[in-house]
């Protein structure tokens, strides 16, 4: 969860926003990479999208179930699983059904090893969020060479009056 409420939802909206764009309001299969308690994969599902949420901290992870079940809900279009990310696309990218779109809002030292694994995961979209520019550009470098093309970049002023931000990456399977 982020610090600043006002600017979460407006990371929520514009996130969910761009999904509804690049899906063009049709269910798509969503991976949720570093999906913390449930922040953008509570909104995706309730969307309509199946939303698997991957996150490595358990406490997490069962705040996600927990949350999901307070918007109502029971299992099924919202997942959550407890796994390192980077094993988890390991696994998947072999395994997984067809996945549409994937969002991730990775820790400050960015994707790093998981770009490889995600790209050949191959989803069409890759919404990119990062609090940390030098890395969320080192990871654009690498995954623009494997095979995607940066559509838009948003940024999220979180900490008015300091230098940091949030941006959020767009980019689409060339």
């Amino acid at each position: 969860f982020q610090t600043n409420p006002g600017q979460n939802l407006a990371m929520v909206r514009a996130v969910c926003e761009r999904v509804r764009d690049l899906t063009a309001g049709r269910p798509a299969r969503i991976l949720d990479l570093f999906s913390g308690m449930g922040n953008f994969t509570i909104p995706l599902a309730l969307m309509g999208h199946q939303v698997t949420g991957v996150e490595g901290n358990p406490v997490a992870v069962a705040d996600g179930e927990t949350n999901w079940r307070g918007a109502g809900k029971g299992p099924g279009q919202a997942i959550f699983v407890q796994a390192d990310v980077h094993d988890f696309l390991q696994r998947e990218h072999h395994q997984t059904a067809r996945t549409d779109l994937v969002l991730l809002d990775p820790p400050r030292r960015g994707l790093g090893k998981g770009i490889g694994p995600l790209a050949r995961l191959g989803p069409r979209f890759l919404l990119y969020l990062s609090c940390d520019p030098v890395a969320q550009a080192r990871d654009l470098a690498g995954l623009t060479g494997s095979g995607y093309r940066l559509v838009e970049v948003i940024g999220f002023d979180l900490f008015p009056h300091t230098r940091h931000i949030e941006s959020l990456a767009i980019l689409e399977r060339n």
